[in-house]
């Protein structure tokens, strides 16, 4: 091969380690830009996710706001309709346990040491600290009364039946139709269910609301300063219930009736 020849050879050698080495660039390039695609597609997907985050964290907390709205509105309508049921609960002393005595005005009853002699009626508890109250007339959708219970540490509210026992030694459940809450030793407050029944998590009340439903045909209790709901027997009641108190026999402090 003549020096001509090597010269082209070498020349298309050249030529074709350029357009190689073009290609290459081209190649780098293109995959660069690549790169930067994904990253700049990385970022936008955290930008987005970061933005979903944040509409689902607003959206959860507007729909929190809206249930606290919710509740707040209906704890209202709840606290507004019974105040509206309030009526006026007086003391029935023909029901009236002979240990017990009541204020004159019919709405104070308290635990004493001491039996009155009285007139063995039927419808008297004749051995545990109970009394009923007297049943409003004219009720059609139930009623509710509040109670001063102070800083008693013994007592029972509730409603009864009318044909509970009233004679010996009584079982307060249901079955035996009484529907009561209790507070024991000032710090026990349950529900007299008549199977286990785990201790209520609430503040002692003061003073005890007790509401009589007819159209749900059941009975709740609810802490009458703040009006926060303490139990509601799963138990039905019927339109035979009466109020029922008992101060205890432990102190003789008293049990008062609220006129709301």
């Amino acid at each position: 091969m003549d020096c001509c020849g090597f010269g082209a050879r070498i020349a298309d050698l050249e030529q074709q380690n350029k357009e190689l080495h073009d290609d290459d660039k081209r190649r780098i390039s293109e995959l660069e830009k690549q790169v930067k695609q994904l990253y700049d597609d990385k970022r936008r997907i955290t930008d987005l996710e970061q933005q979903n985050k944040e509409l689902c964290d607003e959206n959860k907390k507007r729909v929190a706001e809206l249930e606290e709205q919710k509740n707040k509105l209906q704890n209202e309508r709840d606290i507004s309709v019974r105040h509206a049921m309030a009526v006026k609960v007086t003391l029935d002393q023909d029901t009236m346990s002979p240990y017990l005595r009541v204020s004159e005005d019919g709405r104070s009853v308290r635990w004493t040491e001491q039996r009155q002699h009285l007139t063995d009626n039927p419808e008297r508890f004749d051995m545990e600290p109970y009394i009923l109250g007297k049943k409003p007339e004219e009720i059609v959708w139930g009623y509710y009364w509040e109670v001063d219970v102070k800083n008693k540490k013994y007592w029972e509210l509730g409603v009864a039946k009318d044909l509970v026992p009233r004679k010996g030694r009584i079982t307060l459940s249901p079955k035996s139709g009484f529907f009561v809450l209790s507070l024991w030793n000032g710090t026990t407050l349950e529900a007299l269910t008549g199977h286990e029944t785990p201790v209520i998590s609430v503040s002692i009340p003061k003073r005890v609301g007790v509401h009589v439903d007819y159209r749900e045909m059941k009975v709740s209790f609810y802490n009458a300063v703040d009006n926060s709901h303490i139990y509601t027997f799963e138990e039905k009641i019927d339109k035979t219930v009466h109020p029922f108190f008992s101060p205890g026999n432990k102190d003789q402090d008293d049990l008062t009736i609220i006129i709301t």
